[in-house]
């Protein structure tokens, strides 16, 4: 591989993790919770509206343990009357405060970034 197409593979895998901000998934977690209690598989399918394209089951589950385990959402299983039982998660309100710190983190990160850009767009 010649250097151009070393440095065109370098900036498709920076395109490719622009935007990603690895602790959002909590936040966006936790908000989707308080939407509307709901399942696992549930929440997977709505993280697309937050830029998740086919979110790795594991990472949801492993966030969804983390989020209880520190009391912000709670779970009980659900037994369905056909198919496997679900577990159904609930926000607590713990989990109200802490996506309401959230929520200030975001709005103080969106202010940094508009600034960033705003210098950017004037040296363009």
């Amino acid at each position: 591989m010649d250097n151009s197409n070393k440095k065109e593979n370098n900036i498709e895998k920076l395109n490719a993790s622009a935007g990603k901000i690895t602790e959002f998934i909590k936040p966006c977690l936790l908000l989707l919770i308080k939407e509307n209690p709901t399942y696992g598989y549930d929440l997977i399918n709505k993280l697309e509206q937050f830029g998740y394209e086919s979110p790795n089951p594991g990472l949801i589950y492993k966030n969804l343990r983390h989020l209880e385990k520190k009391e912000f959402i709670a779970s009980d299983w659900e037994v369905q009357s056909s198919g496997s039982p679900k577990r159904n998660y609930q926000l607590t309100n713990k989990g109200e405060k802490h996506l309401l710190n959230w929520s200030h983190k975001i709005k103080n990160s969106r202010k940094l970034i508009n600034h960033f850009l705003d210098k950017f767009n004037s040296l363009t």
